[in-house]
Order: C-alpha cells, then sequence, then structure tokens
C-alpha cells in the first residue's frame, strides 16, 4: 500500500507540472495552463483537508474537525479569486496542511512515510505555484 500511496501521489504531480509547463513555455496557452493549475490544485487541496478530516474523526477532537474544512474553503477562495492572488491563496492553504501533516507526524499519529510523501509532494507543488506566479507577474 506505501508503494501505490507513491506512485499514486507522484503521478498526480503531473497536471501541476504540465500546467507549470504551459504557463511558462506555451504564450499562447498560457491562461490554460493557469486556469488547469488553479483548479487542480483547489482540487488536491480540499482533498487533502478530507485526508485531515479522517484523521480527525479517529485520533482528533473537534478542532481538528474544524481545521479540516479549512482547506476546501481556501480552495474555493482561490476558486472565485484572479489568477495571480489564487496562486498565492493556494500556496497558503498547501504550505498550511503542510504544518498540520507535520503535527499529526510528531505526535505520530500519521506514518513517517507519509509524513516525508507529503513533503516531498508539497514542494513540488509549492514550486509550480511560485514559477508560474513569477511568469505572471
Amino acid at each position: 500500500m506505501i508503494r501505490m500511496a507513491w506512485i499514486l501521489s507522484l503521478l498526480g504531480l503531473l497536471p501541476f507540472l504540465m500546467a507549470t509547463g504551459l504557463v511558462i513555455f506555451v504564450d499562447d496557452m498560457q491562461a490554460l495552463g493557469m486556469q488547469i493549475l488553479i483548479a487542480y490544485g483547489a482540487s488536491i487541496l480540499a482533498f487533502l483537508g478530507g485526508i485531515h478530516w479522517g484523521v480527525g474523526l479517529k485520533v482528533g477532537g473537534p478542532a481538528d474537525l474544524l481545521a479540516s474544512i479549512v482547506p476546501s474553503l481556501v480552495a474555493f477562495a482561490a476558486l472565485v479569486t484572479h489568477g495571480d492572488m489564487a496562486l498565492v491563496i493556494l500556496l497558503a492553504g498547501f504550505v498550511s496542511v503542510l504544518s498540520t501533516d507535520w503535527r499529526y507526524a510528531n505526535q505520530e499519529v500519521i506514518p513517517s512515510w507519509f509524513w516525508q510523501l507529503r513533503r516531498l509532494i508539497t514542494v513540488v507543488v509549492v514550486a509550480c505555484f511560485i514559477v508560474s506566479y513569477l511568469k505572471i507577474w
């Protein structure tokens, strides 16, 4: 199962990387690249909130459940915001989710391999947001 989680997560980076490639290298497809990056980023951010909901149900309390809905609200805010600001909102959302993952890892609520996976994936996603932001800014 660990191997499958790694494979699926790494494959999940492809839309981020392809959209960033469109933003950077294909000027007449830059708007499409941004649309994909924001929509996919929002979807994944909401998905990560769902993971935290599950963790909160199992080992957390009311505060964990409340915190787990924040990623989907942040994702929604990004979807209704202009392109460059949407990237900033998503970046903040992904970093925030990673900080919760770090807390869960330190409390040994999630396995260390999952923390390593989440850290790697978030670094790549945040890099995509930053590079795209710098290109359109």
